[in-house]
């Protein structure tokens, strides 16, 4: 939050409620990047200008975010919420509009609207800079938590503002499973993402208005077919009553109609291993008592992916060069320090690539371009003098500008960086602010 202030000149307090909440570490490692996402978000895109105040005064101008954690149940919930000027409906109408999300005659509600900012490459930036408006960002973070089952919404944060809340169950080796049958092939699915099972008998399908719906006593529901989703056409002939999942999409309820329900039972669940690649509605696999491997479904992520599966080629436009983001090269033995930099440079919007050392320095200097070098003074196989040295007689790279971050404090050691040719010296400790300004300057320039 304190990065996103400093880069766009906004002002903000973060308060962080419910922050004792035990959670495996695992969950919140991935959780880290998402939630950073959010809060960049909520401090570009929702706090507005200083020069939008009244008075311009600076108290008026400090905008609250908060950052809730909270467990109900056997779920997680994190929200955030900030009391900006919120979302603009009619922009991001707009933008999906342009890239082919919707059409002229898509009739939206405002929460369907709302969740459009989470289609991939949909920005209400006119223009890419370091913090936004570079086509990545809450695409990501929907992907995180569908990956960890969970769910994201977005809603007003009345009278002012907006609050993004994301909901995801607590990880357990055993997850309590509904085994159905779709067109002969048996799938698992988890009953922590269901509101309700009903039966054969239980309702009826009728028309409403040209569409089916599925109702049980005065509650109707939209009707979703589980085979489309799993890559199955849907037989006609089956005239047969049907059993239904009634699970929540966003704020309306939907049935998913399958061709039966096999049982209930605790299954463990696993995922499919680094070696397979992420497969959209595939939570992981369980292995049945017969032996028989079967997938669990992530229904929320299906549908959404048959959502997205509309999206042709032609209408699907991503900002051209917008999402390569600029490269800052870290070089320095010492891991923590190594880590340190690159969190910085990142927060404020580079691309970090870390190196131990000057001869891995040179690796990634011959496979890409960078805007800056981050240096070490005194690092095993090749120090940081002798990297800049390199850098300044190496065509192509002798403009590079190399900032030397080191514990050395004598005035030797500054003449001798001076000499082969670093831009800037920073001793350590340093402070995150004045080592910013200087990366920021350098790579302003370099650019």
């Amino acid at each position: 939050v304190r990065q996103t202030c400093r880069a766009t000149g906004k002002q903000a307090e973060l308060t962080i409620n419910g922050d004792s909440l035990m959670m495996d570490a695992n969950i919140f490692s991935q959780l880290a990047a998402p939630l950073m996402h959010l809060l960049r978000n909520a401090v570009d895109h929702g706090i507005p200008p200083n020069t939008d105040t009244p008075d311009n005064s600076s108290e008026n101008a400090v905008c609250p975010i908060t950052l809730t954690y909270k467990q109900t149940g056997n779920f997680i919930h994190i929200t955030c919420a900030d009391e900006g000027r919120g979302l603009n409906y009619d922009e991001i109408r707009k933008q999906a509009l342009a890239k082919g999300f919707i059409s002229e005659e898509d009739s939206l509600e405002p929460d369907e609207i709302a969740r459009l900012i989470f289609q991939p490459s949909l920005t209400t930036r006119s223009e890419a800079t370091q913090v936004s408006g570079r086509g990545v960002g809450l695409d990501v973070v929907r992907d995180a938590i569908t990956k960890l089952n969970g769910t994201i919404n977005v809603y007003d944060n009345k009278p002012s503002g907006t609050i993004v809340e994301c909901r995801f169950p607590i990880r357990m080796l055993t997850d309590h499973c509904v085994l159905v049958d779709v067109e002969g092939e048996v799938y698992t699915i988890s009953t922590s993402a269901l509101v309700r099972v009903a039966a054969e008998g239980l309702g009826q399908e009728v028309e409403v208005d040209g569409k089916s719906v599925y109702q049980i006593g005065d509650e109707q529901y939209p009707i979703k077919m589980l085979a489309p989703l799993v890559g199955f056409q849907i037989n006609e002939k089956n005239t047969k009553q049907r059993p239904f999942l009634i699970l929540k999409d966003n704020t309306q309820l939907i049935a998913v109609g399958v061709d039966s329900i096999l049982a209930t039972r605790d299954c463990v669940v696993k995922d499919l291993g680094r070696y397979v690649t992420k497969l959209p509605g595939i939570a992981g696999v369980t292995l049945l008592g017969d032996g028989k491997v079967v997938p669990v479904l992530n229904l929320l992520e299906l549908l959404e992916t048959e959502n997205l599966r509309s999206i042709t080629a032609e209408n699907y436009r991503p900002i051209s060069g917008a999402i390569k983001l600029p490269s800052v090269l870290v070089v320095d033995d010492s891991l923590s320090v190594r880590n340190n930099l690159g969190e910085l440079v990142r927060d404020m919007g580079f691309k970090a690539v870390l190196a131990r050392d000057g001869i891995e320095a040179l690796k990634e200097l011959e496979q890409q371009d960078f805007v800056l070098v981050l240096t070490d003074l005194e690092m095993p196989r090749m120090s940081g003098l002798e990297l800049t040295a390199y850098i300044r007689r190496t065509p192509n790279l002798e403009k590079l500008p190399v900032i030397l971050v080191t514990s050395r404090t004598m005035q030797k050691h500054r003449d001798k960086a001076s000499e082969v040719g670093v831009d800037s010296y920073v001793t350590k400790p340093y402070l995150e602010d004045e080592l910013s300004e200087i990366i920021r300057q350098h790579a302003l320039i370099a650019a």
